[in-house]
């Protein structure tokens, strides 16, 4: 029977699924075997004293339980006092389900003699060993950590026809953490934890040893490659003052804002898209030198940059805003030396460098200055303050254009068919004003900006998604009220928490959502019961 390994520590989840394989979603548990013990002796040369606890486990489901055990000796002997002290302890949570095996726990033992002709010793135990058959080729995965101390000892092995892992972690300061996934053919397994401490001690030397463990071993649900989902008009926008960019999907059909990243600047700025390559480009501050960079639409980090440098004298090195000319010419904006007037200019994107247009100066405010070509009339519209004006960047001439309601502008771009155009304003609203009469009216609430934005820009189209499936724990987020993706013995005591009883809601914290298991608006002992289900029989 052949069997592969994939070794992915460190990476949460994997895609596994293949084209034609149906991977099991369920194992049938064949046998079990859950005990503990706890053995503690203490000796004065002949004299004894010795305790011991044992507990196990037949029941499928849920097991909870502790063993301890101490023993004591004294001789009071006012010459020569001698004392023995032993204790041992071994605590274990384990829930056997359908498609997840869980254990933690907890072993210790210490040993205390006190003087010569004494002795102490202690054994702490506890297993956990299930044999389980899959039907169907399945993914599983191994996940948590256990960790000894004084060289307490947690052995973890899982095997087959031929044994896929088996780990002892044992020392002084042992940790391990299991992130690791295996596919296995159909077949019988055995999943064990073993872990003990046993500490023996005489004369005056003390000893102790302890474990501790928290593992799960879980079948993954590993769906088949989807689709890629194709947006076109895809807003981008970056934010003055910070380095967050954004995108909205679908800004006429009230889509959310998302923040797909951040480009780790001190200042965003600007924001052009080339109109043929759909490169995003973008104006940011980075330790106070200005950069013309590009942003990768997916993730919305920096992807490239060079220095702004503006070879006009009478140019100051900042620009305030780039916009893109249909043939892929890059024009700016940027202020003058003389207070009040400003030019337009050309930018390579690739060096950076600036060139005027050759025309003369124009009057400027420096605050919330914004360009936007039109596609179809090929005029450059510029915006500032509540003023809106063309220029024809072939000529120079300067048109003012009569707006009504006239925003406050923070940036401008246009709708690659020309029609209308949009605008953000100061205080983050989103209209949209149509060029020919320069009427004003407000997009849906619902597709304003989280704040107002130095620069917008379309996107043509947008691919998101698509790929291999991710493989995931095969369970829901009902009852999983610490977020780690499963319902286990670790959600008990959030779960309780949030108990509020019948008609008395949930709980503010947002773990407690995940514990109305009714999904009837309130957290009650009819949803423990559930939740008890599921949590023994997901």
């Amino acid at each position: 029977m052949g069997m592969t390994k994939l070794s992915l520590r460190g990476l949460m989840f994997v895609g596994l699924a293949l084209p034609g394989i149906v991977l099991a979603d369920s194992w049938t548990i064949l046998s079990h075997n859950r005990n503990m013990s706890a053995i503690s002796t203490a000796r004065i040369d002949a004299a004894q004293v010795s305790e011991s606890d044992t507990d196990s486990a037949i029941d499928l489901g849920l097991f909870d339980a502790e063993v301890q055990a101490s023993a004591f000796i004294t001789d009071n002997d006012p010459q020569n006092p001698i004392t023995a002290d032993a204790s041992s302890r071994a605590t274990q949570v384990s829930v056997l389900a359908s498609n997840r095996i869980t254990v933690s726990g907890f072993v210790a033992g210490t040993a205390f003699p006190g003087g010569t002709g004494s002795f102490a010793e202690t054994d702490a135990f506890s297993d956990l060993s299930v044999q389980f058959e899959v039907s169907e080729p399945a993914a599983v995965k191994l996940t948590g950590s256990a960790e000894s101390f004084d060289f307490g000892q947690v052995n973890v092995s899982l095997a087959g026809a031929v044994t896929l892992i088996l780990d002892t972690v044992q020392g002084l300061n042992d940790f391990r953490e299991f992130d690791e996934v295996w596919m296995l053919d159909p077949g019988v397994y055995t999943f064990s934890v073993r872990t003990f401490a046993d500490s023996a001690a005489g004369g005056f030397v003390f000893d102790g040893q302890s474990a501790v463990w928290d593992l799960e071993l879980a079948l993954l649900a590993c769906p088949g490659p989807t689709e890629p989902t194709t947006f076109t008009n895809v807003l981008y926008a970056v934010e003055g003052g910070s380095n967050l960019v954004h995108r909205n999907l679908n800004l006429a059909g009230g889509a959310s804002w998302e923040s797909p990243g951040a480009m780790g600047v001190d200042q965003g700025g600007g924001m052009a898209v080339h109109p043929t390559t759909q490169v995003v480009h973008s104006l940011v501050d980075i330790a106070g030198t200005q950069f013309l960079v590009t942003i990768d639409p997916i993730t919305g980090s920096l992807s490239s940059s060079v220095p702004v440098s503006n070879t006009d004298g009478f140019g100051l090195p900042q620009l305030t805003d780039i916009a893109f000319r249909s043939d892929g010419t890059m024009y700016c904006l940027y202020e003058t030396i003389f207070p009040g007037l400003g030019k337009l200019g050309i930018v390579d994107p690739l060096a950076g460098s600036v060139s005027s247009v050759g025309f003369g100066f124009m009057s400027f405010n420096p605050v919330d200055q914004s360009l936007a070509f039109d596609p179809a009339g090929g005029l450059l519209y510029l915006a500032g303050g509540t003023t809106l004006r063309t220029i024809d960047v072939d000529t120079g001439i300067v048109t003012p254009v009569a707006i009504a309601p006239a925003p406050v502008f923070s940036s401008i771009a246009f709708h690659p068919s020309g029609t209308p155009f949009i605008a953000c304003t100061d205080a983050g609203a989103i209209v949209q004003i149509f060029p020919g009469t320069g009427i004003v009216t407000a997009l849906p609430g619902a597709a304003d900006a989280p704040v107002p934005l130095a620069g917008l820009d379309y996107l043509a189209s947008l691919t998101l998604g698509g790929g291999k499936g991710v493989c995931v724990p095969a369970d829901g987020d009902l009852g999983d009220t610490n977020g780690d993706g499963q319902v286990s013995a670790a959600d008990v005591s959030t779960f309780i928490d949030c108990l509020t009883g019948p008609a008395s809601g949930i709980p503010s914290q947002s773990a407690c959502l995940h514990a109305d298991m009714q999904t009837d608006g309130d957290v009650d002992l009819a949803d423990f019961d559930r939740f008890s289900i599921v949590l023994t029989n997901p």
